[in-house]
């Protein structure tokens, strides 16, 4: 048969017991923080009037681009099901050159230190 604890063992166990588990929070809080994740991209929102898009491609780019090595492309984040209507080519032609406004939300990315961000449009919304 077990013999109970002292008094004064209970009375220090209440003590450093949630002196540990805060002790434990704030260790976890700023691991956590040390550690957080800078590679998460928030995207912002963009209304815009699309010139160009490809459906087989998933590419658009937004009237008023200089044609050429300038010209900004997205790319849209769909499957072919629901890729955007108003983005859509017709008569089975994949490219659309009438001018349209969309809402999109877009983050860019860089695969590396000296290249050039690329646009992805995560939703569009055709307005």
């Amino acid at each position: 048969m077990s013999t109970p604890l002292p008094p004064a063992v209970l009375q220090r166990w209440y003590v450093v017991a949630p002196a540990a588990l805060a002790l434990g929070v704030v260790i976890g809080a700023v691991a956590g923080s040390l550690f957080e994740d800078d590679h998460t991209a928030s995207p912002r929102s963009v209304t815009a009037t699309v010139g160009w898009s490809n459906e087989e491609t998933h590419l658009l780019s937004l009237a008023g681009d200089e044609k050429g090595d300038d010209q900004t492309f997205y790319y849209v984040v769909a499957d072919n099901l629901n890729y955007p209507e108003c983005l859509r080519g017709s008569g089975g032609n994949p490219v659309r050159e009438d001018e349209r406004r969309v809402r999109m939300e877009v983050i860019d990315v860089a695969y590396g230190d000296n290249s050039s961000a690329q646009k992805i449009a995560v939703s569009v919304d055709c307005l």
